[in-house]
């Protein structure tokens, strides 16, 4: 079973990293258009807009989700017509520095989230991981978990569940 369960992983993964190249690909193809927008119908400015460009390109193969890559290859997608200014440029660049933030942010998250999953806990409410799970998600007060783990005090921690709308009632 757990073989089964590794191999199916193992082949999600090779897929998910198949659609993200072919996610790559295309806004490759979408720079190029970009790129040739800005030698023929910008004046001023070339040269750093060009730099831009080459440092959203670096950022972008970073990104490890190919709907972030999707997103940014839209926003792009709206610079190969029409006139691109510097500042147009910017905003892709900020939007895909919010992205990477969000991604950076996530991992973080999910470091936590299997610690969490990696303690066992004398009372049995603290073993469920499903609200260790929300508590993680719902950025519950890190310093309530600790107070709540610290004291095995299972109340401390449906009280925080409740306080942040996560029906309790459901996990079982």
């Amino acid at each position: 079973m757990e073989n089964e369960i590794e191999e199916t992983i193992q082949q999600q993964a090779i897929i998910n990293e198949n659609i993200r190249i072919d996610k790559l690909n295309i806004f490759k193809q979408i720079v190029e258009k970009v790129n040739i927008n800005v030698e023929n119908n910008t004046s001023s400015n070339k040269a750093e807009m060009q730099n831009i460009i080459n440092k959203i390109i670096n950022d972008v193969s970073s990104l490890t989700n190919s709907y972030d890559i999707e997103k940014i290859t839209a926003s792009l997608k709206e610079l190969t017509t029409g006139r691109i200014t510097k500042g147009k440029l910017i905003d892709v660049e900020d939007e895909l520095n919010e992205i990477i933030l969000e991604q950076i942010n996530k991992a973080a998250n999910k470091v936590v989230t299997w610690a969490v999953k990696e303690i066992i806990y004398d009372k049995p409410l603290l073993n469920n991981p499903k609200l260790l799970q929300v508590a993680v998600d719902s950025k519950l007060s890190s310093d309530l978990i600790y107070d709540a783990i610290n004291n095995n005090d299972d109340e401390l921690i449906l009280a925080g569940l409740i306080s942040v709308g996560h029906d309790v009632t459901a996990t079982n």
